[in-house]
């Protein structure tokens, strides 16, 4: 009998033909959608009800700690390095023990969150490794794979040094895409586009936001965006009360808006520092493990609170400040007031690393906490990367469209903010600003002639 999951919507078409596809068949899944369609909303409460034996990757650490699961490159012991060849997948391999292999074997599903950012090779490298340590032939050892993402966001990383070895393995390639991955090709996986908007509902938006995403962007819809374009937009930012995010490309531009604005604040400084327990990369990190912060300071919330008091992305100003360590007597935390006038309390949240066990004598794959972070979960938010703000929305935000690189920028950018209204931008938008690559549109009008759902 098929379980649905209670926070599920049975009105939406596409959310039960995927969760049909996982729970009633062995077919493999792409579950994509645009900003705003609910895929990791699916994914966590698909993963509360389905009984099959699973795990959850992602290709960062800091995806991972949001999904509360383990990198792609963790589970299977994988160097960062490019895996083209496969002999090295090999040695890798045999080096498994035999509880890791028991693991494997066992395996009826694999997650994957933000598959955009997954290179190819380590697609394959994943499909070698399944097939060799399950004796099995058919791709990915026959293991149902569930891949979310949006592959018109951010992109995978290539270094420049790895960047000649990868062209040599993937030459006809433009961006070294998860579905450029031969075994991809070979899986055949089901596709299902999440269609029905719950972050933005202002309809002209919406239709810009995807004329952008695909690609198309028609005369209208940049007259229409540009409208947005405010010369007076550092004025208008250090007057207003809506708290506004600037959204920089570069790490650098950030840290210097903040600590200006930091600066000009008449307060005291509260240091606060969070508890780590393992081996989490300071990379994986939400927030640092050390960090300032005054009364009057603007401020993004980056966690989930489990009774909903706040969600990833909620802005606000501090009004009231208690620093110290965690674990402390007495529990740092922080009063928050939101754009609609309303006071949080925001005390520590706790992310954990895991690792998977099987469990023979229940039948069942098991996590294991390898590592914890506790810490406030607040990050200083007068401005932040495009990157930072890839799965966050945010009621106002002002874009710099000047420095976009990379394809797909200009897109998460926008499509962070949930209306028309709340958007400026700082200089007008330019095509060459709204950049898509090549192969993922000729990889999504595939996706739209098979589609199911």
């Amino acid at each position: 009998m098929l379980v649905i999951p209670e926070a599920f919507d049975q009105n939406n078409a596409e959310q039960m033909s995927a969760l049909q596809c996982l729970e009633q068949t062995s077919m493999s899944l792409f579950l994509t959608g645009s900003a705003g369609t609910g895929k990791s909303y699916f994914l966590q409460h698909y993963c509360e009800v389905t009984h099959k034996k699973f795990v959850k990757l992602a290709p960062t650490g800091l995806a991972a700690l949001n999904i509360h699961g383990q990198t792609i490159h963790s589970f299977f012991r994988l160097p960062l390095a490019p895996l083209t060849d496969p002999n090295h997948t090999s040695a890798i391999t045999r080096r498994y023990r035999k509880d890791k292999r028991e693991l494997i074997r066992q395996l009826d599903l694999i997650i994957i969150d933000e598959i955009s950012m997954v290179r190819c090779d380590l697609l394959d490298a994943m499909d070698r490794i399944l097939r060799s340590v399950r004796h099995s032939r058919v791709p990915f050892g026959g293991v149902q794979l569930l891949m979310v993402g949006d592959p018109f966001q951010l992109p995978p990383v290539t270094t420049a040094s790895d960047q000649e070895e990868m062209q040599r393995a993937y030459p006809e390639s433009d961006g070294f895409y998860f579905f450029e991955a031969h075994a991809y090709a070979a899986l055949a996986p089901i596709s299902i586009v999440l269609r029905r908007m719950y972050r933005q509902s202002d309809q002209h938006f919406v239709s810009a936001l995807e004329e952008i995403r695909l690609g198309r962007v028609s005369d209208d819809t940049v007259a229409l965006l540009n409208s947005r374009v405010s010369p007076q937009w550092q004025k208008e930012l250090l007057q207003s009360d809506q708290h506004a995010v600037l959204l920089f490309s570069h790490r650098a531009n950030v840290e210097a808006y903040n600590q200006s604005r930091c600066a000009q604040l008449d307060a005291k400084e509260v240091t606060f520092r969070g508890k780590l327990k393992g081996k989490i990369p300071a990379s994986a990190l939400p927030v640092p493990e050390e960090f300032s912060l005054k009364v009057g300071t603007q401020v993004m919330l980056v966690s989930n609170h489990p009774d909903g008091a706040w969600v990833n992305g909620t802005t606000g100003v501090i009004t009231k400040l208690v620093g110290g360590t965690i674990g402390d007597i007495t529990e740092p935390y922080a009063k928050v007031k939101t754009p609609d006038g309303e006071t949080i309390i925001v005390t520590p949240h706790t992310w954990s690393q895991v690792d998977y066990d099987y469990d023979e004598e229940k039948g069942e794959i098991v996590e294991r906490q390898t590592g914890s972070y506790t810490q406030l979960p607040l990050i200083v938010a007068y401005s932040i990367t495009v990157h930072k703000a890839q799965g966050q929305t945010c009621d106002q935000i002002v874009v710099d469209p000047s420095r976009f690189f990379a394809p797909g920028q200009g897109y998460v950018a926008l499509s962070r903010c949930r209306t028309l209204e709340g958007l400026t931008l700082t200089q007008p938008l330019k095509p060459y600003n709204l950049r898509t690559a090549p192969s993922v549109l000729q990889f999504y009008r595939k996706i739209l002639s098979e589609v199911r759902g």
